[in-house]
């Protein structure tokens, strides 16, 4: 039986089987595990939430952690300050880094890694995880499947979830790489504000514009294996093009050869079609178009220079690893 408290407005169910039969039998609750995407919502929207609360507080089946031989399983409800406890044998080092380095410990203590993945909004951690091949169990009162992480967003940030649906679990797999990287990058706002001096955006570097990139590559004997890597911060959507990495597969290391235009040209077009998919229309000035369209300009720009970067590093391993260290992660970086 589900127990109620004093507000009739509230569950707290005690497995994921009465999770989804109460999420079915009230149509536009709202689940509620850490709260912060519905409390940063309130802030603008103080009626937020308006419907029945269903907390997972007591769906312990939604808080385990499994290692298996082949990947790491990770329940939806499961805090981000819990997964950095585990420690980077288990977890794969450029994921422990990227959500080491999400927030602070008290954002960490309270975020889940499922509300992470169900928000509108990109993170390094979202665009590790769209470069591991992360899985996702989806399930409702009618069915259970599995789904990978490209697949589980629209191109507006949405998920794919149904009213009855909801994320359970995370499936990571453990993939053979010798090389990792993964950053956020502020842009320095000068560079796309001309005449900004004195405004926010220079006294709060946390207000700039940022990009992510995130890569994971197996190298053998001078040569590319395998690869792989993502793009946020154009949008709401994690950016990755597996044809472009096929290109790379098997090539000599710098992958980009004597001729890194081509590579270059092919980002760019990836990146620019995404960009003008994602662009606003009918509701902005033009002035603030022409703002949002040279912020877009800027970021391809150090999107592409940021991969090179990477492709030329593959044969230092030392130095990535230096470069992908914690300390060297918390120093502000401008392109």
């Amino acid at each position: 039986m589900p127990i109620y408290t004093k507000e009739p407005g509230v569950l707290f169910p005690r497995n994921v089987k009465e999770l989804l039969n109460q999420y079915n039998e009230n149509p536009g609750s709202v689940i509620f595990a850490g709260g912060t995407e519905i409390l940063t919502k309130g802030r603008d929207k103080p009626d937020l939430p308006a419907g029945t609360v269903i907390s997972l507080k007591y769906v312990t089946e939604l808080m385990k952690v499994v290692r298996r031989e082949r990947f790491l399983e990770i329940g939806a409800a499961v805090p981000l300050s819990k997964i950095v406890s585990i420690g980077n044998r288990v977890v794969p080092t450029v994921l422990y880094n990227s959500i080491l380095c999400s927030g602070y410990p008290g954002i960490r203590n309270l975020a889940t890694i499922g509300g992470l993945l169900c928000s509108s909004s990109a993170s390094e951690v979202l665009t590790v995880l769209h470069a591991m091949d992360a899985q996702l169990e989806v399930r409702s009162t009618l069915h259970t499947g599995w789904v990978l992480i490209s697949s589980f967003k629209k191109r507006e940030g949405k998920s794919i979830l149904s009213k009855n649906e909801i994320l359970t679990r995370i499936r990571i797999p453990y993939g053979d790489w010798n090389r990792s990287y993964s950053r956020v990058v502020r842009i320095n706002p000068v560079s796309v504000y001309p005449g900004i001096s004195g405004t926010s955006l220079q006294t709060n570097p946390e207000a700039c514009p940022a990009v992510i990139f995130s890569a994971l590559a197996r190298v053998s004997k001078d040569s590319l294996e395998d690869i792989r890597f993502a793009f946020g911060g154009l949008g709401r959507q994690i950016i990755r093009e597996r044809s472009i990495e096929i290109a790379l597969i098997g090539k000599k290391l710098p992958p980009a050869g004597r001729d890194p235009d081509i590579l270059e040209k092919q980002v760019e077009e990836l990146l620019r079609s995404r960009s003008e998919q994602g662009t606003p229309a009918g509701r902005e000035t033009p002035g603030r178009l022409g703002l949002l369209k040279s912020e877009a300009a800027y970021k391809i720009a150090a999107m592409k220079r940021i991969l090179l970067w990477f492709l030329n590093n593959l044969e230092y391993p030392d130095y990535l690893q230096q470069m992908r260290g914690l300390q060297n992660r918390q120093r502000k970086l401008y392109f």
